[in-house]
């Protein structure tokens, strides 16, 4: 199962991606009639590791400097299965064509927890740094990366805000440095990439259609590029055929009671199922208590269960067995 070494580094570039979207992020700080811009520092690492730095400086009137804030940092919190994205396993992503084989990546889908927290000292600060945030999930935002390397093709990451929390664990006298804390709870869907495998390219498809009840042969579709020849890197075509299902002669089915009176002679009917079209003829056999229906000028199967509607009278018959003539 665990061959040859692979690492594509999807964690660290989601990770960086995450960073990316906050390391811009400035506030405006008031003194008097002027405002100083300040730019919010960026980190990785839990929340509790910057806490505990801050309360470990609370002494306003000391002259050693305590940590920045306010200031932003975040941390996965999670890494779970993503159901919902689920795709066949067959989809893969090409990294290299040659000829008539190809490079391919298989991939699952995952749900990455992400938690971003502002530390602010005042309201003020805390409000403006999540202001700006926000509005640009609605919630939610799309980043397009190339995660892969060798592959000339980028992979959409969404990333959906999930919700805001404020905490505010001021305690202590007038000197002791307040903290508040807004935490902002994200899910980013990526996808985790295997190693590359060489696999031959398809040229050639044919899909048999066979009738669910019998086997009977229904049609049948080929697909091929023209021309066969071609490559992956090559203008080609894609050419079609299919193999209609042969007319059928005729079908015979007998259904239980005296029903035959309501059609017409060689009315015609239509599937409420198949839509299939044609005529029908009945007769009744009183002894038996049982009336015969042949059906004419068919190109298909009636499907067991549906029922065949007159065009003319709007008589219904439940189809429940049937013979091919």
């Amino acid at each position: 199962m665990f061959g040859g070494h692979f690492y594509h580094a999807i964690l660290r570039k989601s990770v960086a991606i995450f960073g990316t979207l906050f390391n811009d992020i400035n506030i405006i700080r008031q003194s008097g009639t002027s405002g100083q811009i300040v730019k919010v520092p960026l980190s990785y690492g839990p929340k509790q590791k910057f806490i505990a730095r801050i309360e470990g400086q609370r002494d306003l009137s000391s002259s050693k400097i305590a940590i920045k804030i306010p200031r932003l940092s975040f941390e996965i919190t999670s890494l779970t299965y993503d159901t919902e994205s689920k795709l066949n396993r067959f989809n893969k992503l090409v990294t290299n064509q040659t000829g008539d084989s190809a490079d391919s990546v298989s991939f699952v889908p995952y749900k990455i927890g992400m938690q971003l927290n502002i530390l602010a000292k005042n309201q003020d600060e805390g409000l403006q740094i999540l202001e700006q945030i926000l509005p640009i999930f609605q919630p939610e935002y799309t980043v397009s990366a190339k995660l892969v390397d060798g592959v000339d093709q980028n992979t959409d990451v969404p990333i959906s805000l999930e919700g805001v929390s404020i905490s505010d664990d001021y305690e202590g006298d007038f000197e002791a440095r307040r903290v508040l804390v807004y935490t902002l709870d994200f899910t980013m869907r990526v996808k985790f990439f295997g190693s590359a495998a060489t696999n031959k390219l398809v040229k050639a498809t044919e899909v048999t259609f066979l009738n669910a009840e019998d086997d009977a042969h229904i049609e049948n579709l080929n697909t091929r590029v023209a021309p066969f020849g071609s490559d992956g890197t090559d203008n080609f075509g894609i050419v079609e055929s299919k193999d209609f299902i042969p007319t059928v002669t005729s079908i015979t089915m007998t259904v239980s009671g005296d029903i035959a009176s309501g059609f017409g002679s060689n009315e015609p009917f239509l599937g409420e199922t198949t839509a299939i079209y044609g005529l029908v003829a009945r007769a009744y056999d009183e002894t038996a208590n049982e009336t015969t229906f042949t059906l004419t000028n068919l190109e298909g199967f009636p499907q067991i269960g549906e029922n065949l509607v007159g065009l003319n009278t709007s008589t219904t018959v439940e189809v429940t067995n049937y013979t091919v003539n």
